[in-house]
């Protein structure tokens, strides 16, 4: 897009919605991921479990499970207490998922996947992009193509504060 294509564009008011979407998910990731991870370890190191059996190395003793990237070598049994103590915890610190098995960091970012899809697709008459094209590039690209698209549309989207007055802010 060149220079004067770009101060001649006016996106739909879909496309904005789209773009505040991403935004959106973007900035409760931003929020929701440092307390997650937080009570996540809190509860490994608490429960100090160990890789199951088919995960372990041969004549080593089992290493403890120090992070939520590890959680999946957990056996079974270990991992429903880790959900069901990580679960506990979300409450504690008021975090809902859609339900008691979910993690509320990855509803966050499979809200951020659906908007980042609904972006590619409301934009694909403009940049001739679908989103399976999207879809199947890797995922460096995937990430330059919304970004591109956001910078492009950022310019559109209203802070959800902008029309809100400083008493408002203070309740």
């Amino acid at each position: 897009m060149t220079d004067e294509q770009k101060k001649e564009f006016k996106p739909t008011a879909s496309m904005i919605s789209a773009a505040t979407a991403v935004f959106t998910a973007m900035a409760m990731i931003r929020l929701v991921r440092p307390i997650v991870l937080t009570y996540q370890r809190k509860v490994l190191l608490e429960g100090q479990w160990h890789p199951a059996d088919e995960y372990g190395e041969e004549g080593s003793s089992p290493s403890t499970i120090t992070e939520p990237e590890e959680a999946f070598l957990m056996g079974e049994a270990d991992f429903l207490k880790y959900v069901q103590r990580c679960n506990e915890e979300s409450h504690k610190v008021g975090l809902r998922a859609s339900s008691p098995e979910r993690c509320p960091l990855l509803e966050c970012e499979g809200a951020l996947r659906e908007a980042e899809q609904l972006l590619v697709h409301e934009m694909q008459h403009i940049t001739g992009i679908k989103p399976d094209d999207v879809l199947q590039a890797a995922m460096s690209l995937r990430k330059e193509y919304v970004d591109l698209t956001l910078r492009l549309l950022a310019p559109f989207v209203q802070s959800p504060l902008s029309d809100s007055s400083p008493d408002r802010l203070r309740g």
